[in-house]
């Protein structure tokens, strides 16, 4: 089910799921692999080697980073197990697209008409991203076996536009393609058994800067819940380790702070009505208006955010996306395509940071009764308060112009 989409939900108006897995599966068969790991995509000081962006949300026992290399992993657990004493984790990859690892790093399949942009397979389930899995693993062990056991992958140079990426084609040996070229899942499982640390890999799949589906803020509490310990680490990662990451680092830092009764300290000072660097656009306005103690549920949310912030900042991003905007349509006109893809993520933001603060309202409604209720049925029941923001195709979202 679709965040963006109003309920109830019927399958046959959100998408065609086989069209979706067949589209995907053609880019799969395509053979082309990027390596996750881009120029530059290190953003903040360096803890470990071949784990980008790693970081730790302030006060909470959560942590985030991009896709790690075999490596990298193996160091990340040591640390946990041994600097940090902790006892297991809870690592959740955001990824939607098909991940491999070959000769310790990780790569993701690209379409060739679109180099530059992971692969949408928005509506997807678990199952269906790791059935595409398989077929990557042994497209690709074929592929190299038949070229003399060279391994053949792009790279890209780092802008934020896509469209000012430029991709490179590298070729590196790989002695054993049927060793040396598997999937994520097994390349966790390796990791778990040299370390001897129980590691709880699961797989939440959220498209590149989008709100996750509604059926996943439920997986994703549910697997908390029935797991979380006082020395259990939780772990998110994407390629980057930025937007995705940085959403699943916010939830687990509220439903853990929900589950614990622990309280979230907040400065009100910093919610002035009507000030949109604080996230005060019109729908949010109205969505505080109409949910429980609204006013607080924002600001509980806003202060996760800001422990999560190392990265991004979901509600100060929002206008950001605006300012980006106007400098290209300054330039180029309402018509650029750069300034098409700020729109887009200026959507994206506000429809995300709208979804948390309803998060925010079920888990508080929920933690008093262990989460027997589900966010997909709050939503149902809830439909007036989504329609505040309406959808990609009608009302508040299909217009969004940061007012």
């Amino acid at each position: 089910l679709l965040a963006s989409d109003t309920v109830p939900f019927v399958l046959d108006e959100i998408m065609d799921h086989e069209k979706v897995y067949n589209e995907a599966l053609e880019v799969v068969k395509g053979g082309v692999v990027k390596i996750d790991h881009f120029e530059n995509i290190y953003r903040l000081p360096l803890k470990f080697e071949g784990v980008p962006n790693w970081r730790q949300a302030t006060g909470f026992n959560v942590f985030g980073s991009g896709q790690p290399s075999f490596s990298g992993l193996l160091s990340v657990i040591k640390f946990y197990k041994h600097e940090k004493n902790l006892k297991n984790i809870i690592w959740v990859n955001m990824r939607s697209e098909p991940v491999l690892y070959a000769n310790n790093m990780s790569f993701a399949p690209r379409n060739p008409s679109n180099l530059n942009e992971n692969i949408s397979v928005e509506g997807l389930s678990v199952s269906d991203v790791e059935m595409l899995q398989e077929f990557l693993i042994e497209d690709q062990r074929q592929r190299t076996r038949e070229a003399n056991n060279i391994f053949t992958y792009h790279k890209d140079t780092y802008a934020l536009v896509p469209e000012d990426r430029r991709d490179i084609v590298l070729q590196e040996k790989c002695d054993d393609p049927y060793k040396n070229i598997n999937t994520v899942n097994y390349t966790f499982s390796l990791a778990q058994n040299e370390n001897e640390f129980e590691v709880m890999f699961s797989r939440l799949p959220v498209n590149d800067e989008r709100v996750p589906n509604l059926e996943d803020f439920d997986r994703l509490s549910s697997l908390l819940y029935s797991n979380l310990g006082p020395l259990t680490a939780v772990h998110f990662n994407c390629q980057m380790g930025k937007g995705r990451t940085t959403t699943g680092m916010v939830l687990a830092c509220l439903i853990q702070s929900k589950m614990l009764k622990k309280p979230i300290k907040y400065k009100e000072e910093e919610n002035q009505d009507g000030t949109l660097l604080h996230g005060n656009y019109q729908a949010i306005v109205k969505l505080l208006k109409l949910l429980p103690d609204g006013r607080t549920m924002k600001m509980e949310m806003d202060a996760i955010i800001d422990a999560c912030s190392h990265m991004q900042n979901l509600r100060t991003c929002i206008w950001e996306t605006h300012e980006n905007y106007c400098k290209e349509v300054e330039k180029d006109g309402t018509s650029s395509s750069r300034a098409a893809f700020w729109k887009m993520l200026g959507v994206n933001f506000i429809e995300r940071y709208f979804y948390l603060i309803c998060f925010n309202a079920f888990v508080t409604e929920s933690s008093q009764t262990a989460f027997r209720d589900t966010f997909v049925y709050w939503c149902e029941r809830n439909q007036a308060i989504l329609d505040i923001l309406g959808t990609r195709k009608s009302g508040y979202l299909s217009s969004f112009n940061w007012v």
